[in-house]
């Protein structure tokens, strides 16, 4: 539908403030998942039971006392069919607060600010790739000049709000989030991927099967009072959404809003404010890519029930014990003193040179800390490897080393080079997950090549790379219609399993046929987590220390 890629260029206002450049902006991947796009979620939802112990008075207002004073232009995208459609205004929204509170204030003047400067964008064509402000709050916000970041500092200072000081956003499962907010507050939603702020502060992207209704996906954001968190929503025009107050079964008042093509769901929590992005409204059409079609009251009333929105009161701060452990967690062998010496002195000239361990100069864009590394064997041969993990550069030259080292030849071995989007698997298999997924696999599947372990060369060696045709994005390419004779299982996706080094669509497979191979090589074994800390100085202080144990 005509609506489809306006919507996606709207809704994409919702992310982290700092990424305006995002080929050089640091998005830390997955390294030991399958990110959101390579994972086919089917929950079927059940409705929250159960008995609520805490309920409370919530102060709820509606989407006019949400209201930033400026409207916002939208520029249909370039490359669309709305191309030629005339840009307009569109109401927005803070999603700090409401209009009275010091949080949306100071993201209405930051905003207003940054509606005017730099109009012409040539401040910012002349700054290039420098990122300014590398390791500080600055990072965190549309920040690229010193006389932004002054103004920035004082806002905050005006309404007493705290800057954010740093971001977790490798949260990939259910689990992870749930830990770091205290409690299981998702029911059968289901995350792809979130990023959390130091102060709890977070954001997701979510779907669900929707009990009566099917398919939705939305945005989830949770923003905790006392800091600056500069993100707004454009939400159309607010005079046609309809809204109500609705008692969720936990007992907790929430506002709800529905439009011909978005919903909303507004929660004003004691000491942190939620905002839920629904991707359907009235008018939306039964082939809609984010959902199953026409969203009613009901289905905004289901999915607000969903949650359970009194575990994410009071708010905690994020806990980076559940995500970095220190080297004290790893199981120290004190056969392998000179194996952890050789690993440190390679982890060293990357820290203080900038030399990577195939010898290449490289050019760090952001802290040296974002690097992280593990000591573990994960070939199987008795011999711990090192892992190591370089992402504080830009996308294209982030790369994973898996190495070992040879103490009577004094060689060091990398039998892996990778991008750093990995997932090891107990029996020695790896599967490296391609940077890109510009395919027709859509999101049946994140391209990948597979690899195995050889004991004669001491090195990993392809197995497959794996690729997929989705019908569903595309019914013909280069003038092929979808191999729909292939497609025995009826999926609508075929693979295509190549073995030979080239990239080769001329032998796609049903499902069966694919999932029968890859569980030649994985089979019962399971993912293995490695145990990654950064890369400091104290993390290879503690790695050459443990050398000492006995």
């Amino acid at each position: 539908m005509e609506f489809k890629p306006l919507y996606k260029s709207v809704v994409s206002k919702v992310r982290p403030a700092g990424d305006f450049d995002p080929e050089v902006f640091y998005m830390k991947k997955n390294t030991h998942r399958v990110p959101k796009a390579a994972v086919l979620m089917a929950a079927v939802i059940m409705l929250l039971a159960g008995f609520c112990i805490t309920a409370y008075a919530a102060n709820i207002f509606g989407l006019r006392d949400l209201l930033l004073p400026e409207r916002q232009e939208i520029t249909p995208p370039s490359d669309t069919e709305l191309a030629s459609k005339e840009p307009h205004m569109s109401d927005a929204i803070s999603l700090a607060g409401y209009a009275d509170t010091n949080e949306s204030r100071a993201t209405a003047e930051w905003q207003a600010f940054l509606s005017s400067y730099d109009a012409d964008g040539s401040i910012l064509a002349g700054v290039g790739n420098n990122i300014f402000g590398a390791g500080t709050s600055y990072m965190y916000y549309q920040v690229y000049t010193q006389e932004m970041a002054d103004k920035l500092d004082t806002i905050a200072d005006r309404y007493g709000l705290k800057l954010h000081t740093d971001i977790i956003s490798d949260i990939y499962t259910n689990e992870e989030l749930c830990e770091q907010v205290g409690g299981d507050f998702l029911g059968e939603n289901q995350i792809g991927s979130a990023y959390l702020y130091e102060d709890g502060t977070f954001h997701f992207d979510g779907e669900i099967e929707l009990d009566g209704y099917g398919h939705l996906d939305y945005q989830f954001l949770r923003c905790v009072r006392g800091s600056l968190t500069d993100i707004l929503l454009v939400i159309g025009d607010v005079n046609d959404y309809t809204e109500w107050t609705y008692t969720t079964v936990c007992g907790l008042p929430v506002t709800l809003a529905i439009a011909p093509n978005k919903s909303l769901i507004i929660v004003n929590l004691p000491d942190s404010f939620v905002t839920v992005n629904v991707l359907a409204g009235t008018e939306t059409s039964e082939y809609d890519i984010f959902s199953s079609g026409p969203f009613t009251a009901e289905n905004l009333e289901r999915f607000a029930d969903s949650f359970d929105f009194n575990v994410l009161t009071p708010a905690r701060p994020a806990d980076y014990s559940l995500l970095h452990p220190t080297m004290s967690d790893i199981t120290i062998d004190p056969d392998y003193d000179g194996v952890r010496a050789a690993y440190a002195a390679v982890l060293k000239k990357l820290l203080h040179e900038h030399i990577l361990p195939d010898g290449s100069e490289c050019e760090p864009y952001m802290p040296m800390d974002i690097n992280e590394f593990a000591i573990c064997d994960v070939n199987g041969d008795g011999v711990d490897e090192l892992i190591l993990l370089f992402t504080n550069t830009y996308y294209a030259g982030q790369a994973a080393y898996v190495m070992s080292y040879d103490e009577e030849t004094e060689d060091m071995h990398i039998e892996l080079r990778e991008f750093p989007m990995l997932t090891f698997y107990n029996n020695g298999i790896i599967k490296a997950y391609w940077s890109h997924n510009q395919g027709l696999a859509g999101d049946s599947l994140w391209p990948f090549t597979l690899y195995s372990y050889d004991y004669q060369t001491g090195s990993y060696v392809p197995v497959a790379m794996v690729d997929a045709w989705d019908k569903s994005v595309s019914e013909t390419y280069q003038d092929q219609a979808f191999p729909d004779e292939v497609d025995i299982s009826g999926t609508g996706v075929v693979y295509y399993i190549m073995t030979e080094g080239v990239y080769d669509t001329s032998h796609p497979v049903d499902i069966a046929e694919y999932n029968a191979w890859l569980s030649k090589y994985i089979g019962y074994s399971d993912e293995r987590l490695l145990p990654y800390v950064s890369l400091t100085e104290e993390n290879i202080l503690q790695l050459e220390s443990s050398q000492a144990v006995q």
